[in-house]
C-alpha cells in the first residue's frame, strides 16, 4: 500500500529537484535578427577610434572599427556593425561585436 501511494505523486520536472525549473534558454537572438538595431555603432562614416572603458585604468586598450562595409575576415575585419552580434554559425560562431 506505501509503495503504490508514492507512485501517484508526479516525478519533478528534469533538473528542478536540485534547483530552479527554467528551462534552458539558448540563444535568444535566434529568430530575431532582422530586428536588431543598435543607437550608435562605430565607424560608419569612417575609420574611428574606439576604447575599453574597463581597461582605462591599467593601460590604454584603444582599437579602431571601421563599419563602412559589413564584417569579413579578411576584408574588413574591422567592423562592428549591429548583425555581428548575431552569432553566425561556421566558420566564424564567435565573432565578436
Amino acid at each position: 500500500v506505501l509503495g503504490g501511494a508514492l507512485c501517484q505523486y508526479p516525478e519533478p520536472p528534469h533538473g528542478c529537484s536540485l534547483g530552479s525549473c527554467y528551462p534552458v534558454t539558448g540563444d535568444l537572438l535566434v529568430g530575431r535578427a532582422e530586428r536588431l538595431e543598435a543607437s550608435s555603432t562605430c565607424g560608419l562614416r569612417g575609420p574611428q577610434p574606439y576604447c575599453i572603458v574597463s581597461h582605462l585604468q591599467e593601460e590604454k586598450k584603444c582599437f579602431v572599427c571601421d563599419s563602412r562595409r559589413p564584417y569579413s575576415a579578411l576584408a574588413n575585419p574591422l567592423s562592428h556593425r549591429v548583425e555581428n552580434a548575431v552569432p553566425a554559425f561556421a566558420p566564424h560562431r564567435r565573432k565578436a561585436w
